[in-house]
């Protein structure tokens, strides 16, 4: 996990936390999620690919969303095309507390 820190409309800067996750996709289907355990509430989604077995990157095909509440450190990620083998890299920033 890194440190790093979020600058906000109103100016005020506060310390974050940065957390990448690399999930391996193991069936098909249209929506994945993705939990960071090092961030509770996800602030900002800095990336997100698909890499396929053949080592081939892409973007999701959908909608990239944030959880609310409780669920306010996992991405839903849906993507058409998902297959066995390929891999999500997920990288977002947000706070601790």
């Amino acid at each position: 996990m890194s440190q790093l820190n979020l600058q906000l409309a109103d100016g005020t800067v506060r310390p974050c936390a940065a957390d990448v996750a690399v999930v391996a996709v193991t069936a098909g289907g249209g929506t994945k999620t993705v939990t960071f355990n090092n961030v509770k509430k996800i602030q900002v989604v800095k990336s997100v690919s698909i890499t396929s077995s053949a080592n081939v990157r892409r973007g999701a095909s959908g909608a990239v969303t944030i959880g609310t509440g409780t669920s306010a450190n996992v991405l839903t990620i849906a993507d058409g095309s998902y297959a066995n083998g390929d891999t999500i890299i997920a990288e977002v920033i947000g706070y601790n507390g």
